[in-house]
């Protein structure tokens, strides 16, 4: 029997916490008209004619080597040995049907995208006398813009005004928790990282969360007015005047 896949959405907030979700899916179960044995309920069961209750029949070839006998199921039963004299009127005589189902999926915290849930025995009904298969869920994590995931560890960036960078200051980052306030040390350059611990993933079998790295992005202004420019120039010029003195 072969296994059954279904996939479960869920955003990258959801990581940080076991989830319980609820999928639909499409699976073969035993018939409850006919409970599986193929025949319309109150009548009987035939010994199949075509192998004579074997369920297979026998080919024989001739080789090279002599006689060659395979041995296959029965065409005409499935294998099964018997078929019923009436077939059963939801099924159609093949003890199974496709049905939709329902099943709610426990999601481990710290899961990643692509990552599958084993359900045992709530898959395809198996054949008469053999297991039910069973049902594997992808989780699939949406994409979040704000952040890059990295296993535990997430990356995000904040913008930083040239002014904050030069005299210190704080700008707010996102974080799955909520925006946090990020303090700016004075003299920040561009691409400089501050790490925000435990603002990140657990991992999949318990335990600690990731940290979380805030990449400054400085940000020029490109509409300045007057008093504005002539602001930025006299910085330039004092800035100029204390690096050459500091080269002396």
């Amino acid at each position: 029997m072969w296994p059954l896949v279904a996939a479960v959405d869920i955003g990258l907030e959801d990581v940080l916490e076991d989830q319980a979700r609820e999928v639909s899916f499409e699976a073969v179960s035993v018939c409850d008209r006919c409970r599986g044995n193929g025949a319309e309920p109150g009548t009987p069961i035939e010994t199949c004619p075509q192998c004579e209750g074997a369920g297979q029949i026998r080919e024989v070839s001739r080789s090279i080597f002599g006689q060659v006998v395979r041995a296959m199921p029965c065409n005409r039963c499935g294998g099964d040995g018997r078929i019923p004299e009436t077939p059963c009127e939801r099924c159609n005589g093949a003890g199974r049907v496709s049905e939709m189902r329902s099943w709610e999926v426990d999601i481990p915290a710290g899961i990643e995208d692509g990552q599958r849930v084993r359900i045992a025995g709530a898959g395809h009904a198996g054949a008469p006398g053999g297991r039910q298969g069973d049902l594997y869920v992808e989780i699939r994590v949406a994409a979040d813009e704000r952040f890059t995931r990295q296993g535990t560890e997430l990356i995000c960036s904040a913008e930083v005004p040239v002014a904050t960078a030069i005299v210190g200051g704080e700008v707010f980052a996102p974080t799955l928790d909520g925006e946090l306030s990020i303090e700016v040390p004075a003299g920040t350059q561009h691409g400089e990282v501050a790490k925000l611990d435990g603002r990140g993933l657990p991992p999949l079998r318990g335990g600690r969360r990731g940290d979380q790295h805030v990449v400054f992005e400085l940000v020029v202004p490109t509409d300045l007015d007057d008093e504005q420019r002539e602001a930025a120039e006299r910085l330039a010029e004092a800035l100029g005047q204390t690096q050459a003195s500091q080269r002396r």
